[in-house]
């Protein structure tokens, strides 16, 4: 914060080093840390998921889908003797399509992150 604060930059009150305050703190982390953090996570997602629902409804949606990664269901591995990279006894590999509502998870997680930012504001000391 020292540097920040030298080149009149903003910076999180966690690194000012004259005064540490929990509620300041949290409005800081979710300000400096939690909100760009989802932000990049969320584009990640979007940037990831739109080609596969597009490839989904391209294909009729039938859930059969093979990647490159995922090139042998358990079926195939079981004949085959091939084990699945999880745990012993764990479920078995299932290359459906999972229903996601991923559209809406950036209206939810905002509201989320506001409402905290909210409730830490009201506590900072005026």
């Amino acid at each position: 914060g020292d540097r920040e604060a030298e080149l009149g930059l903003p910076f999180s009150p966690l690194c000012d080093r004259k005064s540490t305050m929990v509620a300041q703190s949290q409005v800081g982390f979710i300000d400096f840390i939690v909100e760009p953090t989802f932000t990049v996570l969320t584009d990640m997602t979007e940037k990831i998921v739109s080609p596969l629902i597009d490839e989904t409804s391209q294909t009729g949606g039938t859930g059969q889908r093979r990647s490159s990664l995922n090139s042998i269901n358990s079926s195939d591995a079981k004949r085959s003797g091939v084990k699945s990279s999880g745990s012993e006894g764990s479920a078995p590999l299932n290359n459906s399509v999972i229903p996601l509502d991923y559209k809406n998870f950036k209206a939810t997680w905002t509201e989320v992150v506001h409402v905290n930012r909210e409730r830490w504001r009201a506590k900072v000391p005026k």
